[in-house]
């Protein structure tokens, strides 16, 4: 198949693609580029398209989001579609194995999605559609949003409407409007998607990464008939029901996922302010700077476990998820159990009425994650920010400062009459790049947490270096 990506041909190859949705098709073009093909192009698409190339973005956000860079048509000049940066990585986080990975980077990917929504938000986008097959962990550890043709663009000349969605992630004011409309576009009246509907989304996803499931799957209470074990997650949803807090006995959370009150008491705060006050009242809904605040402080007060390190200990001498483990061990222990009775019992028994009893006795799961094989175990290394880089500016400017301006500021410091110049010796280079490693390992976790913004963390090795001479004299003075 011929197409053009802006004026330059390219022959792509169905048997190439990278990846296949139900209204488009993804193929590489080079290492650096990817193309998205639609099976129905049409003029809205088009439109959007070239109304979100018109946009103001900076290279910032095309790290973070999988942004359109040119239009794509046929050979005959037809739009269907557009390309983009490729992405080095195809994990994304429906596919990753979440109760595997360490509990410290769930909750760094947990900020990366806060990060990445208030980001959008302020350059005007609403993410929409949340979905966790959404987002992509990549070769450097970040996260990039892909599917951004399907962001929510409302502006005063132009709407480009987020029509799909995940109704288990959804909260109950679009639910309603969309059970009640049949869909998202007109006639459906907006506001739709907002950014108060990202940030019960936004929720969902972090409960998901720190209690190993939804918040809204449940399992059923033991003492319920079986026509009350089958509900979804978006029935809760709509009747403003979070088991954790209101279940009660009918709609307990659920089995083998840490307990809620395991958490640190502000993040079940804001779990409870997003669900349950902020049902009815989207405005309360944690913002993304909150948990960016929240999960930074967690990570700071929290623990590694004894048994576990992969685990976090939060506020008590139990671990969460040793015990959430214990409790998915047993199930499935049962569940083992139960199946070899079937299988071992006489092909006579064998009958719906005699399997039946054995069935209802078996805890029922209803969740869109799926428990993974323990043995299937991936193990990846998330971070917000790569430190390597910050090592090596902390060594760098440390040396140069010190080996090609200190001799100024000893010059300036003698103006005053504080310090010998003299008595300075070349040995200051080296006292220079063991201070900034030291400096380094105490700020390591703060760049990790932070990265560039705080740009104080940079100066300090300048000033390491640039007044080296001096910490050395300090140094001998005080030793000697």
């Amino acid at each position: 198949m011929t197409i053009f990506v802006g004026i330059v041909r390219y022959e792509i190859d169905d048997k190439n693609c990278i990846g296949v949705g139900g209204e488009a098709t993804v193929f590489p073009i080079n290492n650096t580029t990817a193309i998205k093909i639609y099976k129905n192009p049409d003029i809205f698409k088009e439109s959007k398209i070239r109304h979100m190339l018109s946009m103001s973005v900076d290279n910032t956000l095309r790290s973070f989001a999988a942004w359109p860079r040119e239009i794509v048509t046929d050979i005959n000049g037809k739009f269907i579609g557009f390309s983009m940066d490729r992405i080095k990585g195809s994990e994304t986080f429906k596919s990753m194995f979440i109760e595997r990975i360490s509990v410290e980077n769930r909750i760094k990917l947990a900020y990366n999605i806060c990060a990445l929504t208030e980001n959008l938000h302020r350059c005007g986008i609403i993410i929409g559609d949340l979905n966790p097959g959404n987002f992509i962990i990549h070769d450097t550890n970040q996260i990039t949003a892909i599917d951004t043709d399907s962001f929510h663009i409302i502006t005063p000349k132009y709407e480009y409407r987020c029509v799909v969605g995940c109704t288990w992630i959804l909260p109950a004011e679009i639910q309603e409007k969309w059970g009640k409309f049949g869909v998202l576009m007109p006639p459906c009246p907006l506001p739709t998607f907002t950014k108060y509907t990202d940030y019960f989304s936004m929720a969902t996803l972090i409960y998901w990464l720190l209690v190993n499931s939804y918040p809204f799957s449940t399992s059923a209470s033991p003492s319920l008939s079986s026509s009350a074990q089958f509900v979804t997650e978006n029935e809760l949803i709509k009747k403003r029901i979070f088991p954790p807090i209101n279940g009660g006995n009918k709609y307990l959370p659920q089995k083998g996922s840490v307990s809620f009150s395991m958490l640190p008491k502000d993040i079940q705060e804001a779990f409870q302010k997003t669900f349950v006050y902020g049902a009815d009242h989207p405005t309360s809904r944690v913002t993304p700077i909150e948990w960016m605040n929240i999960l930074s402080q967690t990570l700071r007060n929290s623990h590694k476990c004894s048994y576990d390190r992969r685990h976090l200990i939060y506020h008590s001498n139990e671990c969460p998820y040793c015990k959430a483990d214990n409790e998915l061990k047993a199930i499935a222990q049962k569940a083992n159990q139960n199946l070899m009775k079937i299988n071992n019992s006489p092909m006579t028994v064998q009958t719906p009425a005699a399997i039946t009893p054995v069935v209802n006795n078996t805890p029922v799961f209803h969740s869109a994650s799926t428990y993974n094989n323990a043995n299937a175990y991936i193990h990846k290394q998330v971070y917000l920010h790569n430190t390597v880089p910050y090592l090596a500016f902390c060594l760098i400017s440390s040396f140069v400062f010190s080996a090609f301006l200190s001799n100024l500021s000893t010059y300036i410091i003698d103006m005053f009459g504080y310090l010998d110049g003299k008595a300075n010796d070349p040995f200051h280079i080296f006292v220079a790049i063991i201070l900034s490693i030291i400096y380094y390992v105490r700020t390591e976790e703060e760049y990790e947490l932070y990265g560039p913004s705080k740009w104080y963390l940079f100066l300090t090795p300048v000033l390491i270096g640039f007044f080296s001479q001096q910490i050395c004299t300090i140094i001998v003075f005080l030793v000697v």
